[in-house]
């Protein structure tokens, strides 16, 4: 057959037809001809199957470590989980799972919630939280460079960071609603903020007041975590004592968005 033919037969390429005639005339097979260049030693085939089986058995791997049991260098080492197999190696993370209980119960608190929004208590709802702030430079050393000539004067524009073992920080307590915030509570430096601190410090002079002068008759909902402070029996008792009847306590309904610790619900009306 003529070159045309193997090509309007086999719809190929003309210069795949043309190549493989002229390896074969050459070499009497079809077979791929010597290719230039160094010879694959290391990635070879069978290296790549053992780490993939490797890989396989165990996932959670350390490249460095591979390659050193393998002795070859961390770089053909990347090239073969990455070029080779198509594989990432990815960050463990830690992250919060939820058991059957607790899926059940965040369901029953976002109901909750839910029935909040319709009838417009969540407007009427103060939340409140604290933070710790502290007085030093957070810095990522990967991330923030400092750009200059020489070494000498990359230190003298900030290079270095003066690091203590316990920096000065500052505790503040602060509640928001929908169309207000309470004033900023500054926690007492050294202070251990317990159920008795937290009742007469924070929210007998601060809390307290300002919804009778916000919020008045109407009625209004407290909504805060489920902080030790917050759960003490002393603390509920006062609750009961002092809030106004027309307003609704919630401890711990939903956990924080940035928060692993999960907290039982306690209503009051």
């Amino acid at each position: 057959m003529t070159n045309s033919e193997i090509v309007q037969k086999l719809k190929v390429y003309r210069v795949l037809v043309l190549r493989t005639a002229q390896r074969y005339w050459r070499l009497g097979t079809s077979d791929d001809m010597q290719r230039r260049g160094r010879l694959v030693t290391v990635t070879t085939p069978e290296a790549v199957k053992a780490v993939r089986e490797k890989i396989r058995r165990t996932p959670e791997r350390i490249m460095r470590k591979m390659a050193k049991e393998y002795e070859m260098s961390q770089g053909s080492m990347r090239t073969i989980v990455k070029d080779k197999l198509k594989m990432i190696p990815y960050r463990m993370q830690k992250g919060a799972f939820l058991n059957q209980k607790n899926k059940t119960l965040r369901m029953k608190k976002a109901r909750k919630l839910l029935a909040g929004t319709k009838d417009g208590s969540h407007l009427t709802t103060l939340f409140t939280d604290e933070k710790i702030f502290t007085v030093e430079a957070n810095k990522n050393g990967q991330n923030h460079r400092i750009i200059a000539t020489d070494y000498q004067s990359a230190c003298e524009k900030g290079k270095i960071l003066n690091k203590t073992l316990h920096p000065a920080s500052v505790m503040v307590f602060a509640g928001i609603t929908a169309d207000g915030k309470t004033p900023l509570i500054f926690v007492d430096p050294g202070v251990q903020v317990n159920q008795v601190y937290y009742r007469e410090k924070i929210l007998k002079l601060g809390v307290l007041p300002w919804p009778d002068s916000h919020y008045g008759n109407r009625p209004w909902t407290f909504q805060q975590d489920g902080a030790p402070a917050h759960r003490a029996k002393g603390t509920q008792e006062w609750y009961r004592a002092n809030f106004p009847s027309s307003s609704r306590l919630l401890i711990g309904l939903l956990p924080r968005p940035t928060s692993t610790r999960w907290t039982m619900p306690c209503e009051y009306i």
